[in-house]
């Protein structure tokens, strides 16, 4: 309840300021955004798993120049603080490899962000602190409509660790370099490999522990004249991992590396006078002796302007592949499997007024867990954004 409180009262504060902020030509100083997401779903198709969950989490974001503060050019402090209502909607019920909500986490009002960053010129900067590798790393322009997470971030780097990488809804401490050279932007990221407290996973927990080791990750993108943009990653964690399961069942377990890369693609807008539309793919790996997930593939069109000029609808697929140890682990147990888990989505975002965003969304998901005894079910929701800015 007293986060509950927090939250509302956090949120009622920026609403008045948002409200009271008047527009100015000047250097902004200080910036506030506020951001109230909820969703329902309701999951269909699967008599085991008709079942509906509301789900909702609040974003509240300070960003501060640093150099009209302290005099010190290019310097930018940001902050992120965020409340989720933890209401359970995928584990236990509907037992996706990939999700389906991209705001579903354990309930918390917890500090997600708190970095500084300098600017050396326009070429070079460097970024250290809390922080969030999906904001940078592994994130495509074209798939921000969609809300199953693996659109967001792929499931191949977002199941990895022994608590996720430094990603929603758990951040690590790390340090960002990046680079721009005309058209291309390599970035260069070292964190540390177990965010937070995995035994409270409901707590603000910050701390570096060198026996956990470091999570590395780099990213080279190039973007065209036409805007359209091509990228590939490569990830891997310091310390070795336990293996799914050995060739033999009397074998011992071994340790491996854990490391992965991934390689996307979005194009230009294609205009016409009845909007712009725009596509993506990505495909992703992670070493299959350590991860549930071998292989990723997405791919996704969307549309801007099909009825009004704000209004945007899409449709995507995302394909895990599990990887053949985890099969074999569970072939062992008794259990039948299949080569890989598919979801279906299609969406809608309209505005409606300034503030208010409405978004209707529709899931098809095939072969759950990657199970043979999962049935094809559907995932319907609601998704309802309202939002606020201020800044000084």
């Amino acid at each position: 309840m007293r986060n509950v409180i927090i939250a509302a009262v956090s949120f009622a504060v920026l609403v008045t300021a948002a409200h009271g902020a008047e527009s100015v030509d000047e250097p902004r100083v200080l910036s506030l955004e506020a951001t109230y997401t909820a969703d329902y779903w309701k999951l269909a198709g699967d008599a085991s798993r008709s079942q509906s969950a509301y789900l909702d989490n609040l974003d509240i974001t300070a960003a501060l120049d640093g150099g009209a503060l302290f005099g010190i050019p290019g310097l930018q402090l940001f902050a992120y603080a965020l409340y989720d209502n933890g209401r359970a909607l995928n584990e236990g019920i509907a037992d996706t490899l990939q999700g389906i909500s991209n705001i579903e986490a354990t309930r918390a009002f917890r500090m997600y962000e708190a970095w500084a960053q300098w600017q050396a010129g326009d070429a070079f900067s460097l970024r250290a602190g809390l922080y969030d590798l999906n904001s940078e790393f592994d994130s495509i322009e074209a798939a921000g409509l969609f809300i199953n997470p693996s659109h967001g971030i792929g499931p191949d780097l977002s199941q990895t660790g022994l608590n996720g990488p430094s990603i929603f809804p758990v951040t690590s401490i790390g340090v960002r370099a990046q680079l721009e050279l005309d058209r291309w932007q390599v970035r260069l990221a070292v964190l540390d490999a177990v965010p937070g407290d995995p035994a409270r996973p409901n707590r603000t927990a910050v701390r570096w522990d060198a026996d956990e080791g470091l999570l590395y990750i780099s990213e080279l993108d190039y973007r065209t004249l036409s805007d359209a943009r091509v990228g590939v990653g490569y990830w891997r964690y310091s310390e070795t991992f336990e293996t799914l399961a050995p060739v033999e069942a009397d074998e011992p377990a071994t340790r491996a590396r854990n490391d992965g890369s991934y390689v996307f693609m979005e194009s230009a807008a294609f205009v016409s006078s009845r909007g712009e539309a725009r596509a993506y793919a990505r495909a992703g790996w992670a070493n299959p002796d350590i991860n549930t997930i071998g292989n990723y593939i997405g791919t996704g069109v969307t549309w801007r302007g099909f009825a009004r000029s704000e209004d945007q609808i899409g449709f995507a697929v995302a394909r895990a592949r599990v990887g053949e140890p985890w099969r074999r682990a569970q072939r062992r147990e008794g259990v039948g499997t299949e080569a890989a888990e598919w979801i279906l989505e299609m969406t809608a975002r309209m505005p409606v007024g300034e503030y208010v965003i409405v978004q209707p969304d529709v899931q098809y998901i095939e072969h759950a867990g990657a199970l043979s005894e999962r049935k094809a079910f559907w995932a319907l929701g609601l998704r309802l954004e309202m939002g606020f800015a201020f800044a000084r």
